[in-house]
């Protein structure tokens, strides 16, 4: 299956939700929501278990089992922090606010123009993540999970190369 076919089993909602009017507490929300949903179902496929977790557990748990690599799980730490954030912060914030754009610029997985907004940066890496865990989900029959995250990676820096050079 090629890159591109597989990005069409990507879950719509991160990308629908970035491209629209959405507000940024709806983006946070419905992003961590999406790769929470994400990280469920792997866990449920791949260790042939049913466990209903938080969030955070369920970080934890595929990082502990070697299901994804270091910079994957610090990433999905901080979708989770940024989401939390938004979930009990009080009155309008947004993306761009300091305590935000501080954990944005903490991402490791960052393919994108250095100086994009804070939005588009949390977008790009739930995207990128979300991308990695679906074609893992896809492709792990027969191959070591993390081996599958790692050509997935490979396979969307690819992509992405092959966009900046059209542009």
């Amino acid at each position: 299956m090629k890159y591109k076919e597989l990005l069409g089993t990507v879950r719509p909602a991160v990308l629908q939700f970035c491209n629209t009017i959405e507000s940024d507490r709806g983006i946070a929300l419905n992003v961590g929501a999406t790769l929470d949903g994400e990280l469920g179902d792997f866990i449920n496929e791949n260790m042939s278990i049913k466990k209903d977790m938080p969030f955070a557990a369920k970080i934890k748990f595929v990082y502990e089992n070697g299901l994804i690599p270091d910079n994957i799980f610090d990433d999905l730490n901080l979708i989770k922090d940024i989401r939390n954030w938004f979930a009990h912060e009080e009155g309008i914030v947004t993306l761009e606010d300091r305590e935000v754009r501080v954990l944005c610029a903490k991402f490791k997985n960052v393919y994108f123009y250095e100086n994009s907004s804070a939005r588009m940066k949390f977008c790009s890496v739930a995207n990128y993540i979300l991308a990695l865990i679906s074609f893992s989900r896809a492709q792990s029959k027969n191959l070591e999970h993390k081996a599958v995250i790692e050509n997935a990676q490979e396979g969307i820096k690819m992509l992405v190369a092959s966009r900046k050079n059209k542009n």
